[in-house]
């Protein structure tokens, strides 16, 4: 994955806390919203939205850990543009050390 192949995003309004990247994606979160970003894919939602957090009954390649986070609304940045979805439901890839930064910064309890 190259950086030309994530669609840029500069709106982010709260402060940083945490970006990450790895192999086939980066993850932004910042105090007021939290950015997944895949090659020419982008899913964009604020805290405020978050309802909630949980593990996915899909594992991911190399039985990696999925979690499914379900808000109000998301928005989808695509090359085509930006489609709010609502509500919404969406399956990504944590790490559990982020995985735990996330719930003490949302305030939700992670549940072993």
């Amino acid at each position: 994955m190259t950086s030309q192949d994530l669609i840029p995003y500069k709106r982010l309004a709260g402060e940083l806390l945490i970006s990450q990247r790895k192999s086939q994606y980066r993850v932004t979160l910042t105090t007021k919203e939290f950015l997944f970003q895949k090659p020419h894919m982008s899913y964009y939602l604020l805290l405020d939205d978050l309802l909630g957090i949980h593990p996915s009954n899909i594992h991911g390649s190399h039985r990696q850990r999925l979690y499914q986070l379900t808000a109000n609304e998301l928005i989808v940045i695509t090359q085509s543009g930006f489609h709010s979805q609502s509500p919404a439901k969406l399956v990504l890839p944590f790490h559990p050390r982020f995985l735990r930064f996330f719930c003490k910064i949302t305030g939700f309890t992670q549940l072993e």
